[in-house]
């Protein structure tokens, strides 16, 4: 079994599927003698199956597969070691972050004056953590997380669904604000920012610009 980046899972069962030699099954065509390249050709794909492997428990009563492994189990007694400090300061290193700065600036262009932001903020924030601690309940209880918590209501297939929507939307957030960083950067060395836009399928200047810093 791999580990469950969900993508990169899909990806590897797919290749197992697709080659018999991901498998471990030998191949039908006998290489030739001596030959090594052929070797390593069929080792390397199963060097790398093993190395993004889960690692199974030394006393495991699990079936090590993409239903079951050591990373969707309920969590076992001796590594729930998070304490009140532990979930404090995760907490404390989500919120300072890139996306969590630009959300009061974000409301300021908007023309909210910083009282309104500050307010809008800690609404929102206060909704945030009522509904987390509300969908929470089955980790507190169950020990178990996101990944197995929606095969509840989506089913053992199904639950790839809100896992690649939950997957892609957070990597489009960061790859928004990479590209605005970089259009940023860039607008200091050059004089990107005053690119005349000559495409007029393009709405705006700015979406060269977004355009431009995500490629670049």
């Amino acid at each position: 079994m791999y580990r469950p980046y969900h993508v990169l899972l899909w990806l590897a069962q797919a290749l197992d599927l697709a080659c018999p030699v991901l498998k471990g099954q030998p191949l039908k065509r006998k290489p030739s003698t001596g030959s090594l390249r052929t070797m390593a050709d069929k080792t390397r794909p199963q060097r790398f199956l093993k190395f993004i492997e889960v690692p199974i428990d030394p006393n495991a009563t699990y079936k090590n597969d993409h239903w079951t492994n050591r990373d969707l189990i309920p969590m076992p007694a001796d590594r729930r070691t998070y304490a009140i400090w532990s979930y404090f300061i995760y907490w404390c290193i989500s919120g300072l972050c890139i996306s969590a700065y630009t959300t009061g600036s974000t409301l300021l262009a908007y023309g909210l004056t910083a009282g309104q932001a500050i307010g809008a903020l800690v609404i929102g924030a206060v909704a945030t953590g009522l509904l987390s601690i509300s969908c929470g309940w089955m980790g507190e209880r169950h020990h178990i997380g996101f990944t197995v918590a929606s095969r509840f209501t989506w089913g053992m297939r199904g639950a790839y669904f809100p896992i690649i929507i939950r997957t892609f939307t957070w990597d489009g957030l960061q790859g928004y604000w990479g590209g605005q960083a970089m259009a940023v950067g860039r607008s200091s060395l050059s004089g990107f920012m005053v690119l005349i836009n000559h495409d007029s399928l393009a709405v705006g200047d700015n979406w060269s610009h977004h355009s431009w810093s995500v490629i670049l």
